[in-house]
């Protein structure tokens, strides 16, 4: 049994290596430029994308954001306009 384990590990371990270095060979780098403009439509989003977004890159968060019962981070999301998640308002 722990022959086969380590066989599949094996194997598994020869598949990253060959799929990593198709990437590379293959792919290239890949540069991604960061988005112009940002809409967060849940709690979690809203608050990693306060913290991470630059100035003026956050266009609006969800209105969970802006409510202290459930966000810690109210005072920086009532800078940003809400949404309620509607494909319009995004």
């Amino acid at each position: 049994m722990l022959r086969l384990a380590a066989r599949l590990m094996w194997g598994f371990v020869q598949s990253f290596r060959a799929a990593l270095l198709a990437g590379l060979f293959l792919g290239g780098p890949v540069l991604a430029a960061s988005p112009q403009r940002v809409v967060s439509i849940n709690l979690c989003t809203d608050q990693l994308a306060m913290l991470l977004a630059e100035p003026g890159q956050l266009i609006s968060v969800s209105f969970l954001a802006q409510d202290p019962r459930s966000s810690v981070m109210v005072d920086e999301a009532l800078a940003c306009p809400a949404n309620r998640a509607l494909a319009e308002e995004v």
